[in-house]
């Protein structure tokens, strides 16, 4: 651990006087991030992270922009072993670097940007965030996640950025966005560990032999990737989007067939769907109301059947999202959001209900002249009853350093999409320092 922190000051110290030599701008964080599982007081991550960023020009021609990341975890509880089975849902030019059981690197992002005419161009690897809700996603499709906490901790941290071409050009009173996507990269979920999925269309009540698992990645150029349009504005007050995606779903599909002597075969598939719709927000006063919504036009759900098989049924899905912003003051801000997701002609089988609904609660206060920040956010799903609850702290001691503790308490039953992490619950502590 010594040898680690050691290495990176002098890794942060060099590259800073680097590139201030070369008239670039370098600057990053080097942080400490604690949880500990209240359940059986265990250490569940001990994460020093560095993260530097470093930016200039690209000749005459625009700007350049790099971000790394180094992660040593020794606790080793979140992705335990060897996590190089998170680069089967990357794309070779994706690849998390693994310098053991618990460390791995990667190069977060990379683009270059520049004008052409009156649009504005950024190739490389990035992300796009598109739609205005908060937690869960409607809109917010571009980039796939790592669910190496489930979905504690910051969306910008979750994503995983891909490569793209992205390209904004102003038409009259809105900006026409297009994006080509070919990094065919999907979400990343642990097999193993603290926050890996309990409830998985892999298993069986039975707990079958599985034989053999066989996953299909799309792999063609053009053909396979994915494509995006979206036009934004503003009119009267509101500020209005209309979204398209063309996109591979970032979940698989799964299926399971029963062969002989009770053996099972589980295929993975990745399916094409299409994602249409938008986002609209205005301010009234001290409301701000959002609104948004995304219609997938095949969503894939599981079945169940007499013959012991999972398999999967195709549907069309809606989803939207309204959240009301109360500004109390300059220094609190409320917040609550319904989620809701509608499956069209759902079978009678389908292991979900019809219409699934979510909805969230965040407090949020600044004092100390904005140097402290007091933060309460609770997730539920009302069909199950299940959710957590995520309490915040941060302190601003200076310009440079930032210390944080929080709780995350999951609540309901194991069957449930919060629930499953019942016996999760943790603390933290975080300690960043910027240069």
């Amino acid at each position: 651990m010594i040898r680690i922190v050691a290495i990176m000051i002098v890794l942060m110290w060099w590259s800073q006087s680097q590139a201030h030599a070369q008239g670039l701008d370098f600057r990053g964080t080097l942080s400490l991030e604690m949880a500990l599982e209240t359940e059986h007081r265990e250490i569940q991550k001990a994460d020093f992270v560095f993260r530097p960023e470093l930016q200039g020009e690209f000749g005459s021609i625009g700007n350049f922009t790099l971000i790394g990341m180094a992660r040593f975890d020794p606790a080793d509880a979140l992705e335990p072993g060897q996590p190089d089975a998170s680069n089967d849902v990357r794309s070779s030019m994706n690849q998390r670097f693994l310098l053991g059981e618990d460390i791995d690197a990667e190069l977060r992002e990379a683009y270059v940007d520049f004008y052409w005419d009156d649009a504005f161009v950024r190739i490389g690897k990035q992300q796009v965030v598109w739609g205005q809700a908060d937690g869960l996603r409607v809109l917010d499709a571009v980039n796939p996640l790592h669910f190496r906490e489930f979905i504690l901790g910051d969306f910008e941290q979750r994503r995983i950025p891909t490569w793209m071409v992205n390209i904004e050009k102003p038409i009259a009173d809105a900006v026409l966005q297009f994006l080509w996507i070919p990094d065919k990269t999907y979400n990343d979920t642990p097999r193993s560990g603290t926050y890996s999925f309990k409830q998985t269309t892999v298993e069986s009540n039975t707990s079958p032999d599985i034989t053999s698992v066989l996953i299909n990645k799309p792999n063609r150029f053009i053909k396979d990737d994915d494509f995006g349009v979206r036009v934004n504005g503003f009119y009267q007050g509101w500020d209005w989007s209309l979204n398209y995606l063309y996109v591979y779903d970032d979940m698989p599909v799964t299926r399971q067939r029963r062969g002989t002597d009770r053996q099972y075969d589980v295929t993975q598939n990745y399916e094409r769907t299409h994602l249409l719709g938008g986002s609209a927000s205005n301010a009234f006063g001290k409301v701000t109301l959002r609104l948004e919504t995304g219609w997938l036009s095949d969503r894939f759900v599981t079945v169940e059947n007499e013959r012991d098989w999972i398999d999967v049924t195709r549907v069309s899905e809606i989803s939207y999202v309204v959240g009301l912003d109360y500004q109390v003051s300059g220094d609190l801000l409320l917040s609550t959001q319904l989620f809701q997701s509608v499956l069209l002609d759902t079978p009678k089988d389908v292991n979900r209900d019809g219409t699934e609904t979510n909805l969230t609660l965040l407090a949020r206060h600044d004092f100390l002249n904005d140097s402290a920040e007091l933060e309460a956010l609770l997730m539920m799903n009302a069909n199950d009853g299940d959710g957590v609850l995520q309490l915040s702290f941060e302190y601003a001691y200076s310009d440079h350093v930032l210390i944080g503790v929080g709780a995350d308490v999951f609540f309901g039953k194991q069957e449930g999409r919060f629930g499953q992490f019942d016996k999760a619950d943790r603390v933290t502590l975080m300690f960043s320092y910027g240069f």
